[in-house]
C-alpha cells in the first residue's frame, strides 16, 4: 500500500469524495498535471489534504460536495478543501442536451421537465435533510438519521420525523428549545419556502440533490439504464455519469464551474 507522499506525483492533486467525482474531473478536464485521488468521504479527503501539509512539497487540496453547506467559492484561491457552487457533482452533470442524446427518443426539454417534477416531488425531503444538518452543525452528530425519501412527503412528515427520532439526544433537550414542535415546524417551513422559490427559476439545478435527480431519471426513462445487470444502483449510476461525461467532453459541454474551478487550481499550482 502507498504512503500518502507517493501518490503525488503531479504538480497538482486533488481528493474527492467518491467516484462520480473523480470521473467527472478525471474525465472532463482532462489535464495531465492533474491527478485525481477518491477520499471516499468529505472526512477523508479533510484528512489527506490536512496530513499532505507534512509531506507534500506540490499543490494537494480537497474538492467536496457543498450539500447544504455556504457557498464558498470566494475563498477557492486560498483554501485547502474547497466546496462546489453546486449541491454536489452529479448536478453538474445535469446537462439535458447530453441527457436526451444518450436516451431513446427523449428531448432536452422532456427531460428537464421530468426532472423539474422529481425535484417538486422531493422539496420536504430536501428541506428535512437541511433543517437536520443544521441542527447537526450547532449540536453534534446524535440527531435524526436521513429519512429515506419515501417517508417524507410534506411539512408535517418532515417535522415529525426531526421531533420523533430517539436519536435525539437528552443534552440537546436540555439547551435548546430546538426539540418544541413549533421551532422546528418554523424551520421546516421556512426551509421548504425557500426551495419552492428556486422552483420556480432555473437555480433548483444546482440547489436540489443531484444524485437523486440523475438516479431517477436513470430508473425511469428509457435508454439510461444501459448497465450490465448483476450490478449495484450505485454502479448503475456511476455508469451513467461516465457516459454523461464522455459525451460532454465529445462535444466540448464542459461545465463552467469546473472550467473556472480547474484554472483556479492551475493559478495556484503556478502552471
Amino acid at each position: 500500500m502507498k504512503a500518502l507522499h507517493d501518490l503525488y506525483t503531479g504538480p497538482i492533486n486533488v481528493w474527492v469524495e467518491d467516484e462520480v467525482t473523480r470521473n467527472t474531473l478525471t474525465s472532463l478536464w482532462r489535464d495531465t498535471q492533474v491527478r485525481v485521488h477518491l477520499g471516499g468521504s468529505q472526512r477523508g479527503v479533510q484528512f489527506a489534504v490536512d496530513e499532505a501539509r507534512e509531506v507534500s512539497t506540490t499543490l494537494v487540496v480537497g474538492v467536496v460536495d457543498r450539500d447544504f453547506q455556504d457557498d464558498d467559492s470566494a475563498r477557492w484561491r486560498d483554501t485547502p478543501v474547497l466546496r462546489l457552487r453546486a449541491h454536489e457533482c452529479e448536478n453538474l452533470l445535469l446537462d439535458f442536451e447530453i441527457i436526451a442524446g444518450l436516451s431513446e427518443g427523449q428531448t432536452a426539454d422532456g427531460l428537464r421537465g421530468v426532472a423539474h417534477q422529481h425535484a417538486t416531488a422531493l422539496l420536504w425531503w430536501t428541506a428535512c435533510c437541511a433543517v437536520m444538518h443544521e441542527l447537526h452543525e450547532s449540536f453534534g452528530p446524535s440527531l435524526p438519521r436521513r429519512p429515506r425519501q419515501g417517508d417524507v412527503r410534506t411539512s408535517q412528515e418532515a417535522t415529525e420525523h426531526i421531533r420523533g427520532s430517539t436519536e435525539l439526544d437528552a443534552h440537546v433537550r436540555a439547551v435548546t428549545n430546538c426539540t418544541n414542535s413549533a421551532t422546528i415546524r418554523d424551520l421546516v417551513q421556512s426551509k421548504g419556502t425557500e426551495l419552492e422559490v428556486h422552483l420556480t427559476g432555473d437555480t433548483w439545478l444546482s440547489v436540489f440533490p443531484g444524485k437523486e435527480i440523475l438516479r431517477h431519471l436513470r430508473s425511469t426513462v428509457p435508454g439510461l439504464d444501459a448497465a450490465k445487470s448483476g450490478i449495484t444502483p450505485t454502479e448503475r449510476d456511476l455508469d451513467l455519469a461516465k457516459r454523461i461525461t464522455r459525451a460532454m467532453a465529445q462535444e466540448d459541454r464542459i461545465p463552467a464551474e469546473l472550467t473556472e474551478l480547474l484554472q483556479i487550481l492551475r493559478q495556484r499550482g503556478r502552471l
